[in-house]
């Protein structure tokens, strides 16, 4: 039988770089969990502020006056880009990335359980609200009572996150750690304040 040498012995009982050697092979696992932590935050920061904005979209526009000389609220195309804009920045303060807001007036007869679009604008030009989308969201507010004409706003606020760290450590080799982009689509419903519909004025 061949006999261990005595170095190999002596460093078989050396216990003073284990720690060194465990942090080692533990510390790429709880950086990767470190930054997973970050990246899941944030996106649910942003996903949280494109709800407050889409809330706050339709409560502007919601809340349209009523001019002296018309008998229902009104819109006009300056004032809901105005209403974008605002909800833009407030996202742009809260998260950094880019949003896309549509909006859209969907109005109730007595006879009629889906409504009918009667208007849409987005923010980008050819990216209008998706009327059935708008149809069937504005169901489930349950509008559909004997008031003829009563309608509701519907806001949609679109965003798209990158994730900026978890990618980079896919490109040094280490496999696909996460995918992305991931895009975040919030709804909100509101009720006009000032009459049963918000009609569109100078469009």
């Amino acid at each position: 039988m061949t006999k261990i040498p005595r170095n190999c012995l002596r460093l078989s009982k050396d216990r003073r770089s284990i720690a060194a050697l465990e942090f080692a092979l533990i510390a790429p696992v709880l950086i990767l969990l470190g930054l997973g932590a970050v990246e899941f935050s944030e996106a649910v920061r942003v996903e949280l502020a494109a709800d407050r904005v889409a809330r706050s979209v339709a409560n502007m526009i919601a809340a349209s006056p009523i001019p002296s000389s018309q008998p229902t609220a009104q819109i006009s195309a300056a004032a809901l880009a105005d209403y974008y804009l605002a909800g833009q920045e407030e996202y742009q303060e809260a998260a950094g990335n880019s949003l896309a807001i549509s909006a859209a007036s969907v109005t109730f007869t007595p006879a009629s359980t889906t409504g009918t679009e009667a208007w849409d604008a987005a923010t980008a030009p050819g990216s209008s609200y998706v009327a059935t989308n708008a149809k069937a969201l504005a169901a489930t507010t349950g509008v559909t009572d004997t008031i003829d004409d009563d309608s509701v706003i519907v806001v949609q606020a679109t965003t798209t996150y990158l994730l900026p760290f978890l990618p980079n450590f896919g490109a040094l080799g280490l496999g696909k750690v996460a995918t992305g982009p991931f895009t975040f689509t919030s709804i909100a419903l509101a009720r006009p304040r000032n009459s049963l519909v918000v009609n569109k004025s100078g469009w």
